[in-house]
């Protein structure tokens, strides 16, 4: 089933910038997965704004109980948000279960203090973040992928979120973060590597070029902060075509 036109210009809206990973993904899929995979990551970067440290506490909250409600409207099948609606019209309930995506939730609001408290780096607050993004990217393979663990899913999205949000205050809890982010990427080097020449693992391969080159900046950039590269930013990766050669 199509969503519809508003929904989807909305769910469009919510991938922008052009260049990141999600709208990268969405791109380049086949005709027939970018409507489903337009509202597995609109739905993430709907959360993602929501739960940066930078929003009021208290609209938070509010922002965390409206969407648990409408959680359980998507379970009874009356959403009534865009992003939720398009995730109904594309039947995609069987990966984003509804104690899945609640699970999910949860963990965007608790890892939101990751970022909030600088200079420490808080292993079961990185774990969160890991967890609760790695949902999306399983989603990604629509069914369609290989069988593979959670696990992975998890630290490719840490190394993904930490590549893409976690390089911003310049304090010195970046080098940890940083071996984080490369141990993470590691990790999930290791578990999708049998998987590389698999046709339905290409939205992983994408990720974790992504990461990777915005890792690499990253690491230039503290070895040398005299030289002012820029660091990584959301949505910036080199070009797109260097990005794509290197998933391969």
């Amino acid at each position: 089933m199509e969503g519809s036109p508003n929904d989807l210009a909305y769910c469009r809206e919510r991938l922008r910038p052009w260049g990141s990973r999600a709208s990268m993904i969405v791109h380049l899929a086949p005709a027939n997965q970018k409507e489903s995979l337009l509202a597995v990551f609109a739905l993430e970067s709907e959360w993602e704004t929501f739960s940066r440290p930078a929003r009021n506490p208290e609209g938070l909250s509010h922002r965390f109980a409206w969407w648990t409600e409408e959680l359980r409207r998507l379970a009874d099948g009356s959403p009534t948000h865009p992003v939720t609606r398009l995730l109904a019209a594309r039947a995609l309930q069987e990966t984003l279960t509804h104690a899945r995506l609640e699970k999910s939730l949860e963990g965007f609001l608790k890892a939101r203090s990751l970022s909030a408290t600088p200079g420490l780096v808080h292993e079961s607050l990185l774990r969160r973040v890991g967890e609760s993004r790695g949902l999306f990217l399983e989603a990604s393979l629509l069914g369609k992928g290989p069988e593979l663990p959670q696990a992975m899913f998890a630290a490719l999205a840490l190394a993904d979120w930490l590549a893409t949000w976690g390089f911003h205050s310049g304090g010195p809890e970046e080098g940890a973060l940083l071996d984080r982010a490369r141990s993470a990427l590691t990790s999930a080097n290791a578990g999708l590597a049998p998987f590389r020449r698999d046709p339905s693992s290409w939205p992983l391969r994408v990720t974790f070029a992504l990461a990777r080159l915005q890792l690499d900046g990253v690491e230039r950039s503290l070895r040398n902060p005299a030289s002012h590269r820029p660091r990584a930013r959301p949505g910036i990766p080199a070009t797109l075509w260097t990005a794509w050669k290197a998933a391969l």
